[in-house]
């Protein structure tokens, strides 16, 4: 294999998916290598709350390197996953109880991996907080 990019991807999600497929260039590549690389890049969208993502992977002959090829993913992340407010972990719940959000109201919550975003609803305004899990507040 010559070469291999992601399309659709942050840069910062390009370097994770670089390390997390396994891929290596100039390497031999096998069906197994591809079909494992698409899997992986689907499982870390979905840990990252987006469960309808789609890849499109094609193969084209390099321009670099005879006999070689170059790898394309093409990443439709799609929606993140709304969720319930009653679905919210307990955690999350008990923070959203302290003083700074009192009058708040949860208009939509979202799952993103182990993030949890809330927006919140208060008369005309709006504000949206991310959570971990554990009810810390994450930027």
């Amino acid at each position: 294999m010559a070469d291999f990019k992601f399309f659709g991807a942050k840069k910062g999600e390009k370097d994770d998916l670089d390390t997390k497929t396994g891929l290596v260039k100039d390497r031999v590549l096998t069906e197994n290598m591809k079909q494992s690389a698409v899997e992986v890049i689907t499982k870390f969208y979905a840990d990252k709350g987006f469960r309808n993502v789609t890849v499109k992977m094609t193969e084209e002959p390099s321009t670099i390197l005879s006999n070689s090829v170059a790898l394309y993913f093409y990443i439709n992340k799609g929606e993140k996953v709304k969720i319930k407010s009653e679905e919210l972990p307990e955690a999350v719940k008990k923070s959203l109880e302290a003083q700074e959000y009192r009058g708040w109201m949860i208009s939509s919550a979202y799952k993103a991996g182990d993030i949890y975003e809330v927006e919140l609803k208060n008369g005309a305004e709006t504000k949206t907080v991310k959570f971990s899990k554990d009810g810390k507040k994450v930027e």
